[in-house]
């Protein structure tokens, strides 16, 4: 996730991660300022090759799976991935996994 936001910046935005364990869960979520996903590329984004164009130029800044990876990742592990954004607003993806209960070596 960290990769896409810096992949699709173009140097532009802020970038911030957050890290918490909480009710047997770790979470990460990753915020930039950018212009932030379209409603209905919320879920194409997680799909093979789904990808967003952009709006002034009808580019397409990537090949469409490493979002699409990052969620098999995730879910393979029992966790989660979401997004929460707003079109110039920026974009929220957090992910968590369960914590783990014992220390391993």
């Amino acid at each position: 996730m960290i990769s896409y936001h810096l992949t699709d910046s173009l140097g532009t935005e802020k970038v911030k991660v957050n890290v918490k364990a909480d009710s047997g869960k770790a979470w990460v979520a990753v915020t930039d300022n950018g212009p932030g996903i379209p409603p209905e590329y919320q879920e194409k984004i997680f799909e093979k090759f789904g990808q967003v164009e952009a709006h002034q130029t009808g580019q397409k800044c990537s090949t469409g799976l490493g979002l699409t990876f990052c969620k098999m990742a995730v879910e393979v592990h029992q966790g989660k991935v979401t997004v929460e954004s707003e079109e110039n607003q920026g974009n929220t993806f957090t992910f968590w996994l369960p914590a783990l209960k014992e220390k391993v070596n």
